[in-house]
């Protein structure tokens, strides 16, 4: 006979309970109530922590109770003020655990500035550095060519080193800072104050958010600290571009990174916010005598704690960290060993061993490949074909962040780029690796909303427009600005496979300046890819669609067949060379602002820019390219579903091409067609 209270199930699951699911079961504060008026001590606790907490929910409103896999156990409920809240049931540090599986936390921090936020971020480093090995910087290690020296807890002033001056072992531990810049003027470095930088920098003369991180370096008992404005000569390109090329081992060796995610600038700070930690907000914690199942005398608490909407990646926009919309900060947070991040409500740390939050319940979540707070460094031991799953995957991350400098778009992302080519050995070519070159240029530009299951439409207002400074070659995803999509869809179907149809003959990658993963060089000396496969030409038209309104639909021709095209952005027509060094009406991206952009109509009379424009879209060659495709099978019962859904780029003559010089062509867009085979049974 189950002894269990049947409203609450003694908030603990059955040694027979099977299958790893969470148990969720809805109830309303009346039958706690009269559970615990039956003498369920279960129930009775329930009823007197929402009393305790102020928790009046809604008149005969569900509460959740979920007894989850672990044996964690929180209840959600809709208070009458209209509030989402999640309670979790819990046993202090210090007490032994109530049951088995209960959450065993210290209590919650009520602000970042608080004592027990900075004991929360002791003892996760106390038990990363015990327990974690695989989190121990490697020794010896190359340091920061500069380091803030924070000085004394009460020191008015902190001064830039050299770390060669340092009379440290080769190995010098410093925490780093990941923060938003913002548009307000920050404090740097340059040529001009770096010597007196070396003396004396005084701590008012710092925005908010570089005093807080010297406020908690010195908390944390550590001398140095490393800050790209500080440490890097912002006016020395040279200089810019040696140390970004070194971000990989910077937060790779950093003792701790310090990530600013609730300062959306420099001079907003993060310690002392508006906004007091989620704590704050409700009375104390609600705690009871009780006893464990050893009959020892115990603590059992309740308390409110953020919700689980904020431990997920699917965050709203009023959720979602400032932090979290900069490119630079990405590879900031993924290349650190260990990263402690100030979020509205608490404080999380991550490491190569796992994630955790102060409430602990990032604990109850299962992390998988795509956690956000999966570190690069933890697929060093896999393949190099996941190396570049895992690339694409951070390129889509990548993409969709704000940058402040159109220019840094492969530069904020060359940490990252320098790991994935040490494990994998690849050549890297403009934000593309040769080894997958094939596969990595079947990308598609955010330009693009979907309708049903393969339609496409293009909206000329949501299409990228470039700009004249050149950024990258146009096969590569970072010559756009906004999101990008590197179809990883397709590769995570069972069964499917990619298979090239095409090949890499050579390539050339030329990086402008000092860092050999940033910035790179344009024109026929700069980069460009020679690739061998079947290729023809086809036109380019345009139809209007009422679906939605205002949409515009592209297609190219192959014999009798339209096939819809995604473009990279607005087109515009110019007279070109062929490899005949005939003319050739072409197409190219537009030049021209974005409300002049041209969708297929006629360029004015009299409109002069590198090239004479003549004709219109419609009346261009295009050139499709065949890439390769993803086969896949689906059985259905007496016959295989064979599929092929195959890649082609689309491509337009070259606007620097002249008679007698090799045809070479430029990226407008690309083409993903399913094509449907039936194969009898037992034919693979």
């Amino acid at each position: 006979m189950d002894s269990k209270c049947p409203t609450c199930r003694n908030l603990q699951r059955s040694p027979s309970d099977a299958g790893g699911q969470a148990q969720i079961m809805l109830r309303t504060l009346r039958h706690f109530e009269e559970s615990a008026a039956d003498g369920c001590p279960y129930c009775r606790f329930i009823a007197g922590a929402i009393s305790h907490l102020k928790l009046e929910p809604v008149k005969n409103s569900p509460i959740s109770l979920c007894i989850r896999s672990t044996g964690a156990c929180d209840l959600g409920l809709l208070s009458a003020s209209d509030e989402e809240v999640m309670i979790q049931i819990y046993s202090p540090i210090g007490s032994p655990p109530a049951w088995p599986g209960v959450v065993r936390s210290a209590e919650l921090s009520s602000s970042p500035d608080s004592q027990r936020a900075v004991e929360f971020i002791l003892s996760c480093l106390k038990d990363c550095d015990t327990n974690h090995p695989e989190c121990r910087v490697p020794a010896p290690q190359d340091p920061p060519t500069r380091l803030i020296d924070v000085g004394s807890q009460d020191a008015t002033h902190v001064r830039l080193v050299e770390t060669l001056s340092l009379d440290l072992l080769s190995h010098i531990p410093y925490v780093a800072l990941s923060y938003c810049w913002g548009t307000a003027s920050v404090l740097k470095t340059t040529t001009a104050n770096l010597e007196a930088a070396k003396k004396s920098i005084p701590l008012s003369s710092m925005p908010r958010t570089l005093q807080d991180a010297v406020a908690v370096t010195r908390r944390l008992h550590q001398r140095f600290l490393w800050v790209d404005a500080i440490c890097i000569i912002q006016d020395s390109l040279e200089d810019w571009e040696i140390e970004s090329s070194r971000m990989a081992t910077v937060y790779r060796n950093a003792y701790l990174t310090l990530a600013a995610g609730t300062a959306a600038a420099a001079d907003e700070g993060f310690l002392s916010s508006p906004r007091q930690h989620l704590a704050a907000e409700y009375p104390a914690p609600y705690h009871v005598a009780w006893t464990d199942p050893n009959h020892q005398p115990t603590v059992l608490g309740a308390r409110v704690i953020p919700g689980a909407h904020t431990h997920t990646d699917d965050l709203d926009e009023e959720d979602e960290l400032p932090l979290d919309s900069r490119a630079w900060t990405l590879q900031e947070r993924l290349l650190s060993t260990r990263i402690l991040t100030y979020t509205r409500n608490e404080l999380r740390w991550s490491c190569l061993s796992g994630t955790i939050c102060e409430c602990h319940l990032l604990k109850q979540f299962s992390c998988g490949s795509d956690h956000p707070f999966k570190s690069i460094f933890s697929i060093t031991d896999n393949p190099a074909g996941e190396a570049f799953k895992q690339w694409h995957v951070i390129v889509e991350q990548y993409a969709i962040r704000r940058i402040s400098y159109r220019q840094d778009r492969l530069p904020a992302l060359s940490g990252i780029a320098k790991v994935v080519q040490d494990i994998t050995g690849s050549e890297y070519v403009a934000g593309l690796w040769r080894t997958n070159l094939i596969r990595d240029l079947a990308w598609d530009s955010a330009g693009v909303v979907e309708f049903g299951d393969h339609d496409q439409y293009h909206h000329p207002i949501t299409m990228a427009v470039t700009t004249p400074e050149y950024i990258a070659p146009t096969f590569s995803w970072a010559s756009l600005p906004g999101g990008v999509s590197l179809n990883r869809a397709m590769d995570l179907q069972p069964g499917v496979r990619w298979v090239p149809r095409s090949t890499v003959e050579d390539t050339r990658s030329v990086p402008l300046g000092q860092n050999p993963l940033g910035r790179v060089l344009g024109g026929s000396n700069g980069c460009w890819i020679k690739l061998r496969g079947h290729v023809f030409t086809s036109a380019l038209l345009r139809k209007e669609s009422t679906i939605p309104s205002g949409m515009s639909r592209y297609y190219m021709k192959q014999g009798e067949t339209e096939l819809l095209v995604e473009l990279d952005m607005p087109l515009e027509a110019f007279e070109g060379v062929n490899e005949h060094d005939n003319a050739e009406t072409s197409l190219r991206r537009s030049l021209r602002p974005k409300t002049a952009a041209v969708e297929g109509t006629q360029v004015q009379d009299g409109e002069e820019q590198h090239h004479k424009h003549q004709g219109s879209v419609e009346s261009a060659v295009v050139y499709v390219f065949l890439l390769g495709q993803w086969m896949g099978r689906v059985d259905s019962g007496y016959r295989h579903d064979g599929y092929r859904v195959m890649a082609f780029l689309l491509l337009g003559l070259c606007p620097d091409n002249y008679a007698g010089s090799d045809a070479r062509y430029e990226r407008l867009g690309n083409r993903i067609s399913q094509l449907t085979v039936r194969y009898a049974v037992g034919v693979p």
